[in-house]
């Protein structure tokens, strides 16, 4: 990453000598590169058949280590939960069963997905792909977005995203008879 030195000096107003300098500090600010989140699919799929897509993340080696505070939010527009019947995702040898993730708000479907404990570690660099199966219960366009969040564990829980915006759109037509 690269880094910054910054000085900072406090200073009285209220003085007859607005320059009367009552604390000076130093930090070091350090501006990390975006980990980024792409999505591909299967050019369409049909309802109640599992179908495929993969999510690849890359943290550059210029990016910032998440050291187990990386969590991924994801949106389905206008869609409710049980219009998918079945979704999980496959990395080495942990799977993650996603159905139980879903939840409804309002028009949308929404989804927080951590690790095994809540939480990914995403190292700089990296470059992984993940793995997923869908089924879909109704035909229709799905509009799944998302993006790539650090969870810092301070008081309060500060969270930043630290991804572009990902979108993607999923066609699902009906079983042909």
């Amino acid at each position: 990453p690269i880094s910054y030195s910054i000085t900072m000096s406090l200073k009285d107003a209220d003085t007859a000598d607005p320059d009367t300098e009552l604390a000076t500090f130093t930090e070091t600010a350090y501006v990390y590169d975006k980990a980024t989140v792409t999505i591909t699919g299967d050019p369409y799929y049909i309802v109640a058949e599992s179908g495929s897509f993969s999510v690849r993340i890359v943290n550059p080696a210029t990016g910032r280590n998440y050291a187990n505070t990386a969590v991924f939010d994801i949106v389905i527009a206008n869609h409710v939960v049980e219009d998918i019947s079945a979704i999980s995702c496959t990395m080495g040898s942990q799977t993650w069963d996603l159905l139980s993730a879903l939840d409804q708000d309002g028009l949308n479907v929404k989804a927080r997905i951590g690790g095994v404990d809540g939480y990914f570690t995403i190292p700089a660099p990296m470059d992984a792909t993940i793995n997923c199966s869908v089924t879909y219960a109704i035909p229709g366009t799905y509009t799944v977005s998302g993006y790539m969040v650090d969870v810092v564990s301070t008081s309060p829980v500060v969270e930043r995203i630290v991804s572009d915006t990902i979108s993607e759109t999923a066609v699902v037509y009906a079983k042909p008879v």
